[in-house]
């Protein structure tokens, strides 16, 4: 089965329906008449939900019966979908209630925006040779910062993501790459930069070693502690190696689901750790 994303649950309407059938109202991303299949989501969040159109699927377009190719990208539709098969067995599109459709649909689009930005991230600004790398926090109240400095800010306008830098001053519209963040930010000089926004996830462990027990972060680009820290970690195999700024290193072998560690230092010393949140 297919994974419904946070914005297309959002847009679930209620119907009553059979055991496997669901149905779903929102926008359409594609068409392909060739290979019968219509697409209901967004690009901008980068998640869409496909289906495929056979030849029992009814289609309605202003309540008149009509072909899949009437069926417009843009368009506002109500569906409903075999969830297992992946097949549409209703389509209707009713221009009439676009405008209202339309604002509804903003209005969603911008809080499962919200919602899906909100993290912390890697930032890549990039022009010709020129590179800029700095962390973010984005907030929900539409900050973004770093260790209490203000980054910038983000809105959403028309269905639009934007984003307005502080350090360095730009602004531009991004669009998400999964759940990462592309696009192209203008300096007040009219330069282009290309911006790349990488989202950090992190877990925390129950750490103990000879300095005694703490909670220690493991954060997805390899940093200890902080996204921004010297220490590192290194997973390879069945093997863990966390080094520390003062050039140790702790060598350790992970338990086989990976929820633990145990190993020694250089000083022949037991280090462990014990996930404590996913």
């Amino acid at each position: 089965m297919s994974r419904i994303s946070v914005f297309i649950v959002a847009m679930l309407v209620p119907c009553v329906a059979a055991a496997a059938e669901k149905a779903i109202s929102g926008k359409v991303s594609e068409v392909d008449a060739a290979k019968n299949t219509i697409t209901i989501g967004d690009p901008d969040l980068d998640e869409n939900l496909k289906l495929e159109v056979s030849r029992k699927t009814e289609i309605s377009v202003d309540g008149k019966k009509q072909p899949l190719t009437l069926v417009k990208t843009g368009q506002f539709v109500e569906v409903t979908y075999d969830d297992k098969l992946e097949i549409a067995t209703t389509i209707i599109a009713n221009n009439e209630l676009d405008a209202a459709a339309e604002s509804e649909f903003a209005r969603k689009k911008a809080a499962a925006i919200r919602d899906k930005l909100v993290g912390c991230y890697a930032v890549n600004l990039v022009r010709g040779k020129e590179r800029r790398d700095f962390f973010m926090n984005v907030w929900p109240d539409a900050n973004m910062k770093w260790d209490g400095q203000q980054i910038g800010s983000w809105e959403v306008s028309h269905g639009k993501l934007t984003l307005t830098l502080v350090r360095p001053e730009m602004k531009g519209r991004v669009k998400f790459a999964k759940n990462n963040l592309i696009g192209e930010l203008t300096d007040p000089q009219k330069h282009a930069w290309k911006i790349s926004c990488t989202r950090l996830y992190s877990t925390k462990w129950d750490f103990e070693g000879p300095q005694g027990r703490r909670v220690v972060v493991l954060w997805s680009n390899g940093r200890i502690d902080r996204p921004d820290n010297k220490a590192r970690w290194v997973s390879i195999g069945n093997r863990i190696d966390l080094t520390w700024p003062n050039g140790f290193t702790d060598s350790c072998v992970w338990s086989a689901d990976k929820r633990r560690f145990e190993g020694r230092n250089k000083r022949d010393e037991l280090i462990s750790g014990k996930l404590i949140e996913d």
